[in-house]
């Protein structure tokens, strides 16, 4: 790892570790990591679970994703805009073949 590497540069999704917090575009912690959705073997990221306080576990698929840093992830969405797309995980979710190579089992698709 460089010198220079700091917790505002980009960094893999396989580096994510619990308790990352996830903000929204319009600066606001909507929570903190849970769980990463993807596949490490394939390299193929399909989202983020995290939950705020103690609420239930929420997913957001990659494409919600505008950076990921060693500070935070950064969401392309507001607070209000990522309350209403999250999904409950384990429950409904979103799973659409043009942005994911790769279904997570807990993701139905959408028809």
């Amino acid at each position: 790892m460089p010198d220079d590497f700091g917790p505002d540069d980009e960094i893999s999704w396989l580096a994510v570790t619990p308790g990352l917090p996830v903000v929204s575009s319009d600066g606001q912690v909507i929570g903190h990591v849970t769980h990463i959705l993807g596949d490490a073997g394939e390299d193929i990221f399909d989202g983020v679970g995290f939950r705020q306080g103690l609420g239930s576990p929420k997913m957001l698929p990659q494409d919600a994703i505008e950076t990921i840093t060693g500070r935070h992830i950064l969401l392309k969405l507001s607070a209000a805009e990522a309350a209403a797309q999250a999904a409950p995980y384990g429950e409904e979710a979103i799973y659409r073949p043009e942005l994911s190579k790769h279904k997570h089992p807990f993701w139905r698709r959408q028809e």
